[in-house]
Formats: C-alpha cells, sequence, structure tokens
C-alpha cells in the first residue's frame, strides 16, 4: 500500500494492533504499560528486587543483573501467561520506593504511594519525633474502615500511650490520600484534603472515626471548618502528590505540634526529599538523617489557627 505499507500513512503504535483490530487494544495497551514499568525498572540503577521474582523478558546482561529472567516468546514483551510472577519493578526490601516525576515516564500512576510507603514514614516520624508533642497515628484507614467495638489506644502508634496528645488518621480512598487530625487536650478537630478544595461537609470514614474517639472520651470535638483547614496547607498542582502532602503535613504536626503552610511550594520537590527519607530509612542508621524541606514556613496574616 502506498506510503505506508499494510496501515498506510499512520501504522500502528509500538504492541497495539491496527484500527481494524480491535480485541486486543487493552491487552496490547496494558503489554506497553507493563514493559514501560520493566524499562523503569532497569534504569533505577539502586533498585532490588525479592530473590524469588520472576520477570518474564528478555534483556542484555548489562541493564537485568538484578533480575531472575525467563524466556520469553516476543523480546522486550511481557508474558502475560506470567503476569502474576511480575512483581512490581519500584520494589526494594518489600517497601516500595517513592519514583519521581522523571522515573514514571509519563506514567502518572506510578507515582501514587501505597500504604505501606505512608506507614513506614509514619513510623519513623513517630520514632524520631513523636516525643515532642505526643504524638500518634493510626496506619492508614480506608473508606470503610470502622473503631466500633475498639479503644483507640489499641490502635494508635505512638511513643507513650498513656502522654498521647495528637492522633494523625491518614485515609485512603480511591487512590486518593487525605489526613485527618485529632487533639485529644482540646477536643479539636482538622480535616485536610489537599486536593480537593471543597468547603461542605467531611467524609463518612472521618466522621466514624471522630464519633468512636468522641464516645471514648466522653467529649464531642471541635470540628474546623474546610475552609480553616485549608488555609493550614498547601495544595497540590497535579493529581498524584496527595500521598507526599499528606506525609509533610504529619511531620509538621509531629516536629512542631501543628500544620503550616510552605511558602514557596514545589509538591516535587517535597515528594523527593520524602522519597530520600524512605531510602534512608531502609539503612539501619536512618535516624541519625533527616532531611530538612528548603522551603519556607508561612505566617498567615489572617486569624492564625494553630493546635
Amino acid at each position: 500500500m502506498k506510503g505506508g505499507g499494510e496501515f498506510g500513512n499512520n501504522p500502528p503504535r509500538r504492541g497495539r494492533p491496527p484500527k481494524t483490530d480491535q480485541s486486543n487494544v487493552l491487552r496490547a495497551v496494558t503489554t506497553d504499560v507493563l514493559n514501560d514499568m520493566v524499562d523503569i525498572y532497569c534504569h533505577q540503577k539502586n533498585s532490588q528486587v525479592e530473590p524469588n521474582v520472576e520477570v518474564s523478558t528478555q534483556r542484555s546482561s548489562s541493564s537485568s543483573s538484578n533480575l531472575t529472567t525467563s524466556p520469553s516468546p516476543s523480546s522486550n514483551n511481557v508474558n502475560f501467561d506470567d503476569i502474576q510472577t511480575l512483581s512490581p519493578p519500584r520494589v526494594l526490601h518489600g517497601i516500595p520506593r517513592i519514583l519521581l516525576k522523571n522515573d514514571a515516564k509519563g506514567s502518572d500512576f506510578l507515582l501514587y504511594l501505597g500504604d505501606e510507603q505512608i506507614n513506614k514514614i509514619l513510623e519513623g516520624l513517630c520514632e524520631k519525633f513523636g516525643g515532642l508533642h505526643n504524638v500518634g497515628y493510626f496506619k492508614t484507614v480506608h473508606s470503610k474502615y470502622s473503631m466500633e467495638g475498639t479503644s483507640f489506644k489499641d490502635i494508635v502508634i505512638c511513643q507513650n500511650k498513656e502522654m498521647i496528645d495528637i492522633i494523625l488518621v491518614p485515609i485512603h480512598s480511591n487512590a486518593h490520600f487525605t489526613l485527618g487530625v485529632f487533639k485529644l487536650s482540646s477536643q479539636e478537630a482538622w480535616y485536610f484534603d489537599s486536593f480537593h478544595r471543597k468547603r461542605g461537609s467531611y467524609p463518612r470514614v472521618f466522621n466514624r472515626i471522630r464519633t468512636a474517639l468522641e464516645a471514648e472520651i466522653g467529649q464531642k470535638f471541635h470540628l474546623y471548618k474546610r475552609a480553616e483547614c485549608n488555609n493550614l496547607i498547601n495544595f497540590q498542582k497535579d493529581k498524584y502528590n496527595c500521598g507526599t502532602n499528606v506525609l509533610r503535613i504529619c511531620e509538621e504536626i509531629f516536629r512542631h505540634g501543628k500544620s503550616k503552610k510552605l511558602f514557596p511550594f514545589d509538591g516535587d520537590e517535597e515528594r523527593k526529599r520524602m522519597s530520600e527519607i524512605l531510602e534512608l530509612m531502609r539503612n539501619e542508621n536512618w535516624y541519625e538523617q533527616w532531611p530538612e524541606t528548603l522551603q519556607v514556613k508561612v505566617s498567615l496574616s489572617s486569624k492564625k489557627i494553630s493546635f
């Protein structure tokens, strides 16, 4: 056929069938995504995978020294029959790395954080700074979570449960992270969402946790309005930095007892710092180093709402 062979002037992209054959489109697109994931892994010099991981792909020995490979019917393509044996390419010693924007090669879904990353950095914050303002935390809770019949002291992780004052509750809902904060001594509560600038009601899971805590301490929390909570945080300019924003807010509260905006604020710079912190924590001496933010805290000229 003139100009472009079988497909005319618009040959199909890598791994994708021509428009005339739509039955395999989803399968081919998924192949592209998985190939991209493998490519990302091979370009991360310090990455390692679990010893029993098998990746069904063929690559040169220089770029796959940390992979156990098995033959594939097609070079540079993942075998769908073995798809369940593919481990996420960013796994390092059991905890996924926090990838930077350049690592994701345009695949933003690789930049979303998971529960294990959030919980690991919260563990480090609690161990290093938890005693400064008697801050503790719940491991990430999901939208259907309920504390019914459970004491918060059975769940909260902190240095001293008898001295606990501030409780941080990271909430994971549909790949989006938000943060609930409860201060027991003053019966105050905040809800932080760095993506949605809503001024209305709180999500149901936050209200369920609040109701359970109120029943346990015998007093009601004063809920700050969403607009007041929004004045205390930086908003993300992308879809994927909600998790790193939650961690940054948690760090502020662990270290200073309250949240405060940063200006100027670069979400990807904070992401890079959180990635560095997670990598430092893989070393048994991680607690000797904690990279500081290079960004500046803002003192609000309007009415200040502090913890």
